[in-house]
């Protein structure tokens, strides 16, 4: 038994489900909003388009994130602002399906360089264990994170995730412990890749947001050898949160507002998905660039003691 193309793009599906509640309630707009400017506004907005500028770097946060949280995730909406065909229906069935589903994971943020113009800025996301962590709390449970890599480099600017994952259920039945190592390198193991194309954040006098428009890719290894990966799915999201400013500068608690928006494609930004059927193309065209489906959700950040030894991918 392989990995199946259909199978690997279910989990990007699962990653924009997160703990979503079904709410297919349309509330039209006029304009759809637009940029990092108005990132407040993006988290109530019930049309979206792209944002088109970025702020330089990796995201940073205030002082006040800086430490280990639990976090947990409960309380999410769900709307579909050009429609519902435009959405998989295998998603909405989801939604539905985990309507009361509160999902923890650990998170870490660390001392980081602020950047120009944001003196105070000073965290920044340990961003391999926060994505692997994320990883697991959403994957089936018969599928591992084998560790990864987080890349910031001139041609990833924003920040480069590359998670390894295995499907442990399907590696258990190969036939022999001789052809399981060749089975699970070429077969069961495949890659979540996720590429941060613009990056921005904002602050306000009770809120720090930021953004993030990414698109997320599930990977497979080549056969040939030194062979470039299959991507068999692509999807783009923008990650918006919104934490609520804490009364104190080391808060045990933070709350915070998470919604994530998916597009069928980035016109601008970044080319179409390869992978994508003729379909999905149309349906592409048709969207013109706007929002297909929003998810909003509740966050509970939690303060623990850190046990985890410095990350060295928070650049």
């Amino acid at each position: 038994m392989v990995v199946r193309s259909s199978d690997v793009a279910a989990l990007d599906r699962r990653r924009a489900l997160l703990c979503a509640a079904a709410s297919l309630a349309f509330s039209p707009a006029s304009e759809p909003a637009r940029a990092f400017g108005e990132l407040p506004s993006r988290l109530d907005a019930v049309r979206l388009i792209p944002p088109s500028r970025s702020e330089p770097g990796a995201l940073r946060y205030p002082s006040w994130l800086a430490g280990a949280w639990h976090v947990t995730c409960r309380n999410a909406a769900f709307s579909t602002p050009l429609g519902s065909r435009f959405v998989d229906q295998t998603l909405i069935e989801e939604i539905a399906r985990t309507q009361d589903a509160a999902v923890r994971w650990r998170a870490r943020y660390v001392e980081a360089p602020s950047v120009a113009g944001w003196p105070k800025l000073t965290v920044a996301q340990d961003r391999l264990l926060n994505a692997a962590e994320e990883e697991r709390a959403f994957i089936p449970s018969t599928f591992r994170v084998q560790g990864g890599r987080y890349e910031f480099d001139a041609a990833h600017p924003h920040g480069r995730v590359l998670l390894n994952v295995l499907d442990t259920d399907v590696a258990a039945g190969t036939q022999s412990a001789q052809t399981r190592a060749y089975d699970v390198k070429m077969q069961f193991q495949f890659q979540t890749e996720i590429d941060i194309l613009l990056a921005g954040w904002e602050e306000t006098d009770s809120s720090f947001v930021t953004s993030e428009l990414t698109a997320q890719r599930q990977l497979l290894p080549s056969r040939a050898v030194g062979g470039a990966s299959e991507v068999v799915d692509t999807s783009f999201l923008e990650l918006l949160t919104r934490f609520e400013r804490p009364a104190s500068e080391r808060p045990q608690s933070v709350r915070a507002r998470y919604r994530v928006v998916q597009y069928l494609g980035l016109p601008g930004v970044a080319p179409p998905a390869a992978s994508a059927s003729r379909a999905a193309r149309a349906l592409e065209m048709q969207a013109a660039g706007q929002a297909v489906s929003i998810l909003d959700y509740d966050l509970l950040m939690e303060r623990v003691e850190d046990a985890t030894p410095p990350g060295r991918n928070t650049r």
